[in-house]
């Protein structure tokens, strides 16, 4: 059991690693993370930051891609609901969870 989870930490870590490098520029052969922002949590159609405001441009800003870009660009959306099938079909890299005061993301989602 522990090699096991020595090898998931080594593997997080140099995820970690990977991210700092590519958001700092200096990984210019590695591809860029991809990167889904979720807001709200929802069995069926969770909430997502989508593609025109404040999240496309800290995404950006961190060299990242993210995943719904597209999302919304109709209205200028900044927000909006998707299907966890989107999600899954976009594969992303990482996931934003955000945590605010009026919506406790430990209370969204159980981390095991």
């Amino acid at each position: 059991m522990y090699d096991s989870a020595r090898k998931l930490v080594d593997s997080i870590e140099g995820h970690f690693k990977q991210a700092v490098a590519v958001a700092a520029g200096s990984a210019p052969d590695l591809p860029p993370i991809s990167v889904l922002w979720l807001d709200g949590w929802d069995p069926e159609t969770p909430f997502v930051g989508a593609c025109c405001g404040s999240i496309q441009t800290i995404v950006e800003k961190a060299g990242a891609d993210h995943i719904f870009d597209d999302q919304g660009v109709d209205g200028k959306k900044t927000w909006d609901s998707v299907s966890w099938d989107s999600i899954a079909e976009r594969d992303p890299d990482l996931i934003v969870l955000i945590d605010a005061s009026w919506d406790l993301a430990g209370k969204e989602v159980e981390i095991s």
